[in-house]
């Protein structure tokens, strides 16, 4: 249940931070900014924790159709997602030797996915989307500030959306097979060009201990993040709704109204 990522060495991330390089002043909260860009911002946020949560989705799909039927496995070196809404495909490659060794298609609105195990070679704009990816991934090795090493039983997924034409924000999110837990905390995301030139400050976000469906953030992010819905609808499936605490102001996401208000404790 969690995609295969073979782009980059973790062993390049999982470094402890220091707490001095977490001093960064607060992006945005309820204090600062007027209740119409508020209500801009929040709906941004959840269109783009909706567009992550589709892609960790089809991508568990896939990874898991891949390792059930693919007579391939050992030629593969990683795998990649195009399409728009609601049909995707997504391809297991080897990039050595340019082929493609897996692929499913899928229709999210219908539910439907099927794979075709065979061998083609890959098309020029199948190589051209995955040296993009490559360059895009490799733009974390500019980064002046690390991530946590994932807890027992937890990994780090890797996703990345397309905000403009050269324009792309990644995101490293916590992956967990553990049933019935919600692995907030110790997500990344920054910005990139189409070459991998980091673009804005990179934004690590540490989820506290989960008191039922509430959690806090620190001051280097202090609004609920599209990982923090991406996360709660891949993990989440039996909740409604979750809570986070900034700045003495809860705001809440609701699965009902998929939107983001500020409420009451």
């Amino acid at each position: 249940m969690r995609k295969v990522l073979l782009i980059i060495p973790l062993t390049m991330l999982l470094a402890i931070v220091p707490a001095e390089a977490k001093k960064r002043k607060p992006i945005v909260n309820a204090d600062n900014i007027s209740a119409t860009e508020l209500a801009a911002k929040h709906d941004s946020i959840v269109d783009e924790g909706y567009r992550l949560y589709l892609k960790e989705k089809i991508a568990w799909t896939a990874e898991d159709m891949f390792f059930a039927e693919s007579s391939h496995q050992d030629m593969m070196q990683g795998s990649i997602i195009s399409g728009t809404y609601p049909e995707f495909g997504i391809i297991f490659y080897n990039i050595e030797t340019g082929l493609c060794v897996y692929e499913v298609k899928t229709n999210v609105e219908k539910g439907e996915a099927y794979g075709i195990d065979s061998i083609r070679p890959l098309t020029e704009k199948e190589l051209e989307k995955i040296k993009l990816q490559e360059r895009i991934y490799r733009g974390i090795y500019t980064l002046d500030i690390e991530i946590q090493e994932p807890p027992k039983g937890c990994s780090f997924n890797f996703d990345w959306l397309r905000l403009a034409e050269n324009r792309f924000r990644v995101f490293v999110i916590m992956g967990c097979n553990t049933p019935h837990i919600i692995p907030w905390g110790n997500d990344l995301s920054y910005d990139c060009d189409s070459i991998g030139n980091v673009l804005e400050t990179p934004t690590i976000v540490e989820g506290n201990k989960i008191r039922e469906i509430f959690h806090s953030h620190t001051n280097l992010h202090p609004l609920i993040t599209s990982t923090d819905i991406a996360i709660f609808l891949l993990y989440g499936e039996e909740l409604d709704e979750f809570k986070i605490l900034s700045h003495g102001v809860y705001y809440r996401y609701s699965k009902k109204t998929n939107r983001i208000e500020i409420v009451e404790r």
